[in-house]
């Protein structure tokens, strides 16, 4: 079986679209570029996510299939949608109390994709909680080992083309294992020479910047520059994929080219305005595209990603994008419903807070 890397208990799929058999080949290959991202990630966190897979394709998705061709062939009622029938078959994911309780990594994922916890007034999931520290490349000094594998990786024939600072960074994300962070350097190297987002122009986002979705932002209380994305103006139809790569490419080395000396950056998402066709095959593509590009090709950059106002029907979207996150920047990730202010405040002050959202700095769009 397929060892795709990621738990298909948590695929939602809209049972009362003719594109089921379509919808589930096209998310497996959409996320196929996360495989890049297996070798980061510990066996015993593979092995629970290929569990899930087997699951879902033998206990869920027949039963979801058989009442799709009974409803379409007009002999039985309206199917239920696939996170129905995984509902009744099983819980959605394991708690940690529910993994084994020798095994760090597992237990880790548990708590990543465990939704039972604190809430909003809404009933809108928060993310485990994390220490949105201090603006640096490593949150604890490096040890001697791992000084001698940056200096192995930021001397060797593809970390001389890199600034030893990115060697570093791919080393975090790889969890120190030098043969792995420099496969990511040169993926992350491929990545560049194609897109080459400092020659990004507005000529060429004409389908995707003039939204003004994504906005340059102010800077938080660590010193971080901000992304602010407004999701109710995203347009995901009007563009592909490319220019999904050029987009995200242009704004984070944007941020970045404006404030040299900030090691991260923060994305602040304000989910207003999010609709189900969002969550459908194209614009989840985009989403995915986000993620890869923000965990791969500018690894450790990302300080913080605040999800304001969100919808209690953005938590099936959620469930899908999840389990994509990896180990080192799920904890950063904080969801809020529209009781978001005192949190958000603690680091983002009012001044760098767009008056659309009730702060005092005014918009400044790109174009």
């Amino acid at each position: 079986m397929p060892d795709f890397p990621f738990d298909a208990r948590e695929l939602v799929v809209d049972l009362r679209s003719t594109e089921l058999v379509a919808r589930l080949p096209f998310i497996g290959q959409a996320l196929s570029p996360a495989s890049a991202q297996r070798e980061n990630l510990s066996p015993a966190f593979l092995e629970w996510r290929r569990r899930g897979l087997n699951i879902y394709l033998v206990q869920i998705a027949p039963v979801a299939h058989a009442e799709l061709d009974a409803w379409l062939e007009d002999k039985g009622p309206a199917p239920r949608s696939s996170f129905s029938v995984l509902s009744d078959a099983l819980p959605m994911t394991p708690t940690t109390a529910q993994l084994p309780k020798d095994d760090v990594v597992m237990r880790e994922a548990g708590a990543m994709l465990e939704f039972k916890g604190k809430t909003s007034e809404e009933g809108v999931p928060l993310s485990p909680g994390a220490s949105l520290g201090h603006d640096r490349v490593v949150d604890e000094p490096l040890t001697e080992v791992q000084h001698e594998a940056w200096d192995r990786l930021a001397s060797s024939q593809v970390g001389r083309d890199f600034k030893r600072e990115d060697c570093l960074r791919a080393l975090l994300t790889c969890f120190f294992h030098e043969e792995r962070a420099s496969k990511l350097l040169v993926r992350t190297a491929a990545w560049w020479s194609k897109y080459k987002p400092h020659l990004v122009t507005a000529a060429d986002l004409q389908n995707s910047l003039p939204s003004r979705c994504w906005q340059p932002g102010g800077v938080s209380k660590h010193g971080w520059p901000i992304i602010e994305v407004f999701v109710e103006r995203w347009r995901p139809f009007d563009y592909d994929n490319e220019e999904q790569n050029r987009l995200i490419g242009f704004f984070f080395n944007l941020i970045l080219a404006r404030h040299p000396n900030a090691e991260r950056f923060a994305i602040l998402f304000n989910m207003e305005g999010w609709r189900l066709a969002l969550g459908m095959p194209q614009p989840l593509h985009k989403v995915f595209t986000m993620i890869e590009i923000a965990q791969n090709e500018f690894c450790e950059r990302i300080g913080a990603v605040l999800l304001i106002n969100v919808p209690p029907i953005f938590q099936l979207t959620w469930k899908i994008i999840a389990p994509l996150m990896h180990e080192r920047v799920a904890p950063r990730v904080k969801l809020f419903g529209t009781d978001w202010r005192p949190e958000v405040l603690q680091l983002i002050d009012e001044d760098n807070l767009p008056t659309t959202l009730g702060g005092l700095r005014e918009e400044t769009p790109v174009v």
